[in-house]
């Protein structure tokens, strides 16, 4: 699974130009799997993939040395609490998204359906504050924020989806 993960995130990574499209991304994303996902383990899986761009087998990112390694570690800092922002974000709006909507929602008697209807006038401006927020901080770099992908861990992400799709058998291709 994790070399799925890290060739989809890799893809997503050189495709994406935008570090606030892209940060706007991991919210979104993280918002919509935790809705249905525990926050912990999609957040696990962001964890999983970031410590992974540590180390590409044969390419390792501590190559990069100083200031560039700095603002890789900051982009990828930046993107884990993107994403660990959305998940707290997306598991407020459903009834299985967190442990205590499974009691609000057996004592109000509410299914899944009416949890969402019921509890959207909260949760999905909260949501696009969320949102909001992502593009403030991205823009203004307050808290560490807004620091961009480098070009030379660009190269080394783009060689390695160009190896893995290379090394990619038809099995591979099917699952995405």
């Amino acid at each position: 699974m994790k070399p799925l993960l890290m060739y989809i995130f890799s893809k997503v990574f050189t495709k994406v130009k935008s570090k606030t499209v892209l940060s706007l991304l991991f919210v979104f994303l993280s918002a919509v799997l935790s809705a249905f996902l525990d926050a912990l383990t999609v957040t696990a899986v962001l964890i999983s993939v970031t410590v992974g761009f540590y180390g590409f087998g044969t390419v390792d990112f501590k190559q990069l040395g100083g200031d560039t390694l700095e603002q890789f570690q900051g982009f990828l800092r930046s993107l884990i609490m993107h994403g660990v922002v959305g998940t707290a974000l997306g598991g407020v709006c459903t009834l299985v998204g967190e442990p205590q909507n499974l009691l609000i929602g057996e004592k109000m008697g509410w299914d899944f359906i009416e949890f969402f209807f019921r509890m959207a006038p909260v949760t999905i401006p909260v949501l696009g504050a969320g949102l909001l927020t992502t593009v403030l901080l991205e823009k203004t770099k307050w808290f560490g924020y807004g620091d961009k992908l480098p070009e030379e861990a660009r190269a080394i992400i783009e060689a390695y989806t160009e190896e893995a799709d290379k090394n990619r058998k038809q099995i591979d291709k099917s699952t995405i």
